[in-house]
């Protein structure tokens, strides 16, 4: 009776692993497909700079459903960092729109940020949270936090 009883823990312990093991590997291997009508990444070079210095702000954007939609870019952050759109246009509320097409599934945004720092700081590490509005909605799962450290000279 004993000996049964022990077969029957194995076949249990064996049962539970081979359970956790699937379960991982469904979670891992096959993920939902997101619905989201764009895609979007970024990159941050350099991610320290000194004061004064550019940080260029690289966004790779693409339209997965190919239709037109109006994107808008909404930056919040602190108000010692200017935002520009490529290298001269100075984002105003730090908000930038553009449209993209079925015509050009596939955009690459740049943006160029300069920072400052409060008197007597000698270092700043400064959040810049990207909302993204899309055809005049603001798409939560595309939400960003990007961050920019600034030193002294």
């Amino acid at each position: 009776m004993r000996r049964r009883q022990r077969n029957y823990s194995w076949i249990a312990i064996i049962f539970i692993g081979l359970a956790i093991i699937t379960i991982l590997i469904a979670y891992f291997y096959f993920e939902p497909e997101s619905n989201l009508p764009l895609k979007i990444s970024y990159s941050l070079d350099p991610s320290t700079v000194k004061v004064n210095n550019p940080a260029k702000l690289n966004f790779s954007i693409t339209n997965v459903n190919e239709t037109f939609h109006e994107v808008q870019f909404i930056f919040n952050t602190d108000s010692r960092l200017e935002i520009y759109a490529g290298t001269d246009e100075l984002l105003t509320n730090n908000i930038y729109n553009f449209t993209i097409g079925f015509y050009e599934a596939d955009q690459v945004r740049e943006f160029i940020i300069i920072g400052s720092l409060e008197e007597n700081i000698a270092r700043a590490r400064y959040q810049i949270q990207l909302q993204v509005s899309l055809d005049k909605q603001i798409v939560p799962e595309l939400t960003k936090n990007i961050y920019l450290t600034v030193t002294e000279d």
